[in-house]
């Protein structure tokens, strides 16, 4: 993914906060990192910059309760990409789903697609992107904590994942989610 700069972010974003900033230019320049930001700071805002900055065909946004897919999908999902939401909510006009066959009918749509999923959900469309054949561009992991639990991590952070670039947010300190000595 190619670097960004301050200034394209604020044509976009005019009102993003110095911290978010420095965030969206740090997350452009890895393939894959973690974002500590604590609660009520904006971590959809720069969820949603990272989306619409990346400018790839296929978008993930990996969400741990109904309560944050809904609200992400209302208040910042790209009007602009062809949107599925893969949990057991239904959202007002994003198809939602989690049979397999709609899931990979909507990934072999041509032009850019975002996938809102929960991390409980997220066998199910690596399942369909591994049928496929397909890979996820960028894939953004909110409250990247829950990515370290054994059932999640074997499929985030497997050798054959099907992301090409990983952005792990969170309020929880890094040391917490990657200590493996911990109870």
């Amino acid at each position: 993914m190619a670097r960004i700069q301050k200034e394209q972010l604020l044509r976009h974003e005019p009102g993003l906060r110095p911290y978010q900033i420095e965030a969206l230019l740090n997350i452009f320049r890895y393939d894959r990192c973690l974002v500590k930001m604590f609660c009520a700071t904006g971590k959809s805002i720069v969820i949603k910059n990272t989306i619409f900055h990346s400018k790839q065909n296929l978008s993930a946004v990996v969400f741990p309760s109904l309560a944050l897919i809904n609200q992400y999908a209302h208040e910042y999902a790209d009007k602009e990409k062809a949107a599925i939401n893969i949990s057991s909510e239904n959202l007002p006009g994003i198809e939602s789903t989690t049979e397999p066959v709609a899931i990979e009918r909507f990934l072999r749509k041509k032009g850019d697609k975002l996938v809102l999923v929960t991390y409980q959900s997220y066998d199910v469309f690596m399942s369909a992107l591994k049928k496929l054949g397909k890979k996820i561009n960028v894939a953004c992991y909110d409250e990247a904590h829950h990515a370290t639990s054994p059932e999640y991590a074997k499929l985030i952070f497997n050798r054959e994942s099907y992301c090409e670039k990983q952005y792990f947010l969170s309020a929880t300190p890094p040391l917490a989610m990657f200590d493996s000595d911990r109870d």
